[in-house]
């Protein structure tokens, strides 16, 4: 099994905000103390506010790194046949976590996540085995996305707060199909089929106004989010759908798409590119495509599953 830990805070990364703003804080405050007898109690307040929230935000990001510090470093070293072994007893909930990010519009927008962990079962013991079952993870570049896991949740002890998400290698691509779509004086035909991990298939175009023919690919938890095949006018594609081995992420309290994006560009699980990632267990969509000159893709699709399949 592969493990994938993400940390949020850096020590580097809290050492320089917390220098930064008990820097700001201590010219804040000589600033105030140096003030002329004449200058207003306004002011005198608004120096004493600063500085109280400068030292209050260095605490709050100094607290949250040593959490999450602990709960990572509590993390056992070792797994035994897909079962975590604790030095201690620690209580635990299994369940699905699912996280939903975007970027909403105004101004110079801004991106907000979502989290939510669905309780299946409570428990406690020294070791624990790991989740299992189906995950999604549909995430474009900018982080908008979403994703499924089956989870674990350390709720006591040094560990407390540990979130670990499951991403099996366990599942089979099904289903194939033929595409045909025409549009005015242009055709193109898309065949597809699944294979082991993989989603497989050509496109055959034959185009006069068009300037080409595309195949695309989304998941239907989140259709929006749609994925470049491959472009062209004759071209085959091939896109993995499940990892080659077993990937447990290891996160403290939560993680969201973007996040799990950043993980993802670095250990790259899935294959692809790692800059977007699509993968996991349910209905997805397959879509021929047109690029049509001054006007919207004119397009068909199809559908295929990626279904799970326990061992045996």
């Amino acid at each position: 099994m592969r493990v994938l830990v993400y940390r949020r805070y850096s020590k580097r990364y809290v050492l320089f905000l917390f220098s930064l703003l008990l820097l700001v804080a201590v010219i804040i405050l000589k600033l105030a103390l140096s003030a002329p007898p004449q200058a207003s109690a306004a002011f005198r307040a608004l120096a004493t506010a600063l500085v109280v929230v400068s030292l209050s935000v260095s605490l709050f990001a100094v607290r949250n790194y040593l959490a999450e510090d602990r709960a990572l470093k509590a993390f056992p070293d070792q797994m035994i046949d897909g079962k975590i072994p604790f030095p201690t007893q620690v209580e635990y909930e299994l369940g699905v976590y699912r996280s939903r990010g975007e970027w909403k519009r105004g101004g110079r927008g801004s991106y907000v996540s979502s989290h939510s962990f669905d309780v299946r079962s409570r428990g406690s013991g020294s070791v624990i085995e790991l989740p299992e079952g189906p995950f999604i993870v549909t995430i474009k570049r900018n982080g908008d996305g979403f994703m499924e896991f089956p989870a674990l949740r350390i709720v006591s002890g040094p560990a407390k707060d540990l979130l670990l998400l499951v991403a099996t290698k366990d599942g089979e691509v099904t289903g194939s199909g033929r595409i045909t779509l025409t549009w005015e004086s242009d055709g193109a035909e898309l065949v597809f089929e699944g294979r082991g991990k993989l989603i497989e298939g050509r496109v055959y175009a034959s185009l006069v106004r068009a300037r080409k023919a595309k195949a695309e690919i989304f998941h239907s938890a989140l259709e929006s989010n749609v994925f470049g095949l491959g472009g062209g006018i004759n071209f085959s594609f091939s896109r993995e759908l499940l990892p080659e081995e077993d990937v447990l992420i290891v996160a403290h309290r939560a993680i969201s798409p973007r996040e799990l994006l950043r993980l993802l560009v670095r250990e790259n699980p899935f294959g692809g590119e790692g800059f977007e990632c699509i993968a996991g267990h349910g209905r997805y969509g397959i879509r021929l495509a047109l690029d049509a000159p001054m006007r919207p893709d004119v397009g068909e699709e199809g559908h295929f599953e990626v279904v799970l399949k326990k061992r045996s």
